[in-house]
């Protein structure tokens, strides 16, 4: 142990460098491991790309400023200082690339944050987003699957909506532990409500594959606006027109989560 801490006090822009590489990494495959692993949201990979990214500049300009070649090394400072702010520049360019990669936005909506809905990742409650709900506001239910039980690869999701206005439409999304929204095909009416019975809309929602056996997926089922409806219809077409599924990172606005099941991944 000793040894080891004077060799971290003897060589700190060595330490700087790799916890650097550490901190990227974890931006790249969006995960982290502290005492327990932990999925980073697409706002904290890109934090932890950039903290990354500034401690591993710091380390190559630190080691650049004191290299052995003496006098002249130590006392070129500044180049030193240069190099750092050069690599920090090309290495937040980098994570910004990687974020951008791994995100996709609705198409005809700007990738901005102001203008889209902020909604909570799973967790045992969920709530709706801060737009005031009317008096008779839908009432959505998930049937199928229940919550806390293992699904297939791909399962029909039944929910029972009630209370749906002009301009309102059903919408499923999937949300696994990547922490990206995978909005599935248009959900189809089955059996009209009569009265105050609910109708009961059905669409088949896929969770994923193989290599996310025992993973927990959360089943949104959405209101969404004509605007987020075309928006949404937009992205299912071109998916499957493309075959690429990709996963979105915001939901747009006037969309609102009205109920969620938790369910793990299992086989087949």
């Amino acid at each position: 142990m000793n040894g080891l801490s004077s060799a971290v006090w003897k060589y700190p822009h060595i330490v700087l460098i790799v916890i650097g590489f550490l901190f990227i990494l974890s931006s790249i495959v969006g995960k982290a491991t502290l005492g327990i692993e932990v999925d980073l949201s697409p706002l904290g990979r890109v934090v932890v790309g950039i903290i990354g990214a500034c401690m591993l500049a710091l380390g190559v300009g630190w080691w650049v400023a004191t290299r052995p070649k003496a006098a002249e090394a130590r006392a070129n400072v500044a180049w030193g200082v240069a190099v750092g702010i050069a690599t920090i520049l090309i290495l937040l360019i980098s994570t910004i690339a990687i974020y951008a990669a791994h995100s996709v936005f609705l198409p005809g909506r700007e990738s901005t944050t102001a203008a889209l809905t902020s909604v909570p990742t799973p967790t045992p409650t969920l709530t709706a987003t801060s737009t005031p709900v009317p008096m008779s506001a839908p009432i959505v239910h998930t049937m199928y699957p229940r919550e806390g039980t293992s699904v297939r690869g791909c399962e029909t999701v039944s929910t029972d909506v009630l209370n749906v206005s002009v301009g309102q439409h059903l919408w499923i999304a999937v949300y696994p532990p990547d922490n990206q929204y995978y909005v599935q095909r248009k959900p189809t009416l089955v059996h009209k409500g009569e009265g105050k019975l609910a109708d009961r809309w059905e669409v088949t929602a896929c969770f994923g594959g193989s290599k996310d056996i025992g993973q927990y997926f959360a089943i949104l089922a959405l209101i969404a606006s004509e605007e987020a409806t075309q928006l949404f219809t937009s992205y299912v077409e071109k998916a499957i027109e493309t075959g690429d599924w990709r996963g979105v990172p915001w939901l747009p606005k006037g969309t609102e989560v009205y109920d969620k099941v938790v369910v793990t991944r299992g086989g087949q």
